[in-house]
């Protein structure tokens, strides 16, 4: 009874009989049976995280944080990878909830039929993050990112420019539509066409950003302003800039709507706006952990974004 206490309890124990346990346990090769544990207090310690891709901001520096908190608290991560998919998504849920996890945390608000009918049967917690829901069913976390769109496009406005084109990636993805929208919508209130714009169900890339922009000034040559859904295809924008020889930002000013801080070392430094996404790990970590205690818990929490202005959209 007391090596068992020591280990699912060991605040409970003396720290002196704790480390000849742990001792002990490290001797022998002991891993505790979790699942076992779990049958008989029917309480699980695992919560399943399925995210669309392991290499986007969002979801790299997202995890670590994340998880690091869970762990603190005893929790592990059983972790799948959708691949924007949201038939992957449903499969690896299916596969997921045959393990009883504590809660179920998904990148998004859009999912198919089967995973919302999954999730309704699930009596546990469930979070959407990345992205603000207007749902009301489910605990959200997330970004604004119809406001990010306008924002960035304001601060083109306001600055001058007029003929401002879009490039996005994931363009079948709701964060990305939302970004769209942002731009139309700050077009549109200034009485500017939003007709010129390019998206892609692809990954972004800096060839995207160089392809994409030869595209768009074969259909205008006028344009002076240029958009980027992600700091990849900002990169490349810019180096297709360098290749026409065209004064970024006097004859093409570029704006990135997901950056980080190696926008500040490009040629000319890159306006972008950026998120904390590592402290949207955390908060989601504690939204979760308290609503799985049962603890009165906000259903929705947004995050802010900053808009860092750099060399790329700054007229002399």
């Amino acid at each position: 009874m007391t090596v068992s206490r020591a280990l699912r309890t060991p605040e409970l124990v003396s720290e002196k009989l704790r480390e000849k346990i742990q001792q002990v346990v490290e001797d022998l090769g002991y891993i505790p049976n979790k699942a076992a544990g779990a049958l008989a207090s029917a309480e699980s310690y695992s919560i399943a995280l399925i995210i669309p891709s392991v290499f986007e901001k969002a979801c790299a520096l997202f995890l670590p944080r994340f998880q690091q908190t869970l762990n603190k608290a005893g929790y592990q991560l059983l972790i799948g990878y959708s691949d924007y998919s949201i038939e992957q998504e449903e499969k690896l849920l299916t596969t997921f909830l045959q393990s009883r996890p504590a809660g179920v945390v998904l990148f998004g608000s859009e999912h198919s039929q089967r995973t919302g009918q999954l999730l309704q049967g699930f009596n546990a917690p469930v979070l959407e993050i990345a992205e603000m829901s207007s749902h009301a069913n489910y605990l959200n976390i997330g970004i604004d990112y119809f406001e990010v769109g306008k924002t960035c496009t304001k601060h083109l406005i306001e600055r001058g420019f007029k003929n401002i084109a879009f490039i996005g990636a994931r363009g079948n993805h709701f964060t990305m539509q939302r970004k769209l929208q942002g731009w139309q919508s700050a077009m549109i209130e200034n009485y500017l066409a939003p007709d010129h714009f390019l998206t892609t169900h692809e990954a972004p890339s800096s060839q995207l950003g160089a392809e994409g922009l030869a595209q768009l000034m074969l259909r205008d040559s006028n344009l002076n302003a240029l958009v980027c859904s992600h700091e990849e295809i900002a990169i490349g924008a810019l180096f297709e800039c360098h290749r026409r020889v065209l004064k970024v930002p006097t004859n093409m000013a570029i704006i990135c709507l997901e950056g980080s801080s190696m926008g500040e070392h490009a040629y000319p430094s890159l306006t972008s706006a950026e998120f904390d996404y590592e402290q949207m790990g955390i908060q989601a970590a504690d939204k979760l952990l308290q609503a799985i205690k049962c603890k009165p818990v906000d259903k929705s929490t947004q995050v802010g974004f900053k808009l860092i202005q750099r060399a790329s959209t700054a007229l002399n």
